[in-house]
């Protein structure tokens, strides 16, 4: 029977709390006692970008992170990303390839609770870069799908080996 990895979210009250260093300091904490542990954060906003190895675009903080825990960065572990463009718009980046650029109205409308960001981010990996990624799954319900996408990036992250204690993991 396979070992269930043991998961730990950290959560705070505002931007600017703290989360990001907690974080970077949990894993290389727990990395330098062994454990394999993976940062991830399921949607991010910042304007701070990292370039991994293969081109793919993440949060310089989860990156920051991965590092922490003497791990190569990858955009998996900041699967939606949205850089700030001004006057409420973004440029929407799903697992490390641009999206599409939108109003945060249309965002939260069309993207987030319509088709669920885990269909998008699904079909983000079929899409050519810059190109409208498959949408075969709208009407599924948004947050079963966020569920199912955040449990499939924490199990991926420490499917192997020792993980940290606690009841999720996440940032």
């Amino acid at each position: 029977m396979a070992r269930r990895a043991k998961l730990l979210m950290v959560q705070g009250t505002s931007s600017g709390a703290g989360k990001s260093v907690t974080v970077a300091g949990l894993c290389r904490m727990y990395a330098d006692r062994g454990y394999r542990v993976a940062p991830f954060k399921s949607q991010n906003m910042s304007s701070k970008l990292y370039v991994a190895k293969g081109g793919g675009k993440m949060a310089q903080a989860q990156a920051i992170q991965a590092a922490a825990s003497r791990k190569e960065p990858d955009p998996r572990m900041n699967p939606i990303l949205l850089r700030p463009l001004g006057d409420y718009r973004s440029e929407v980046i799903v697992n490390g390839r641009f999206h599409s650029e939108m109003h945060a109205r249309d965002y939260y409308e069309k993207f987030a609770l319509r088709a669920g960001p885990a269909a998008r981010a699904k079909g983000a990996r079929r899409a050519a870069p810059g190109k409208r990624p498959d949408s075969h799954r709208r009407g599924r319900l948004a947050g079963r799908n966020q569920h199912r996408q955040v449990r499939h990036c924490q199990h991926a992250a420490c499917r192997k080996g020792k993980s940290p204690g606690g009841n999720r993991r996440g940032h």
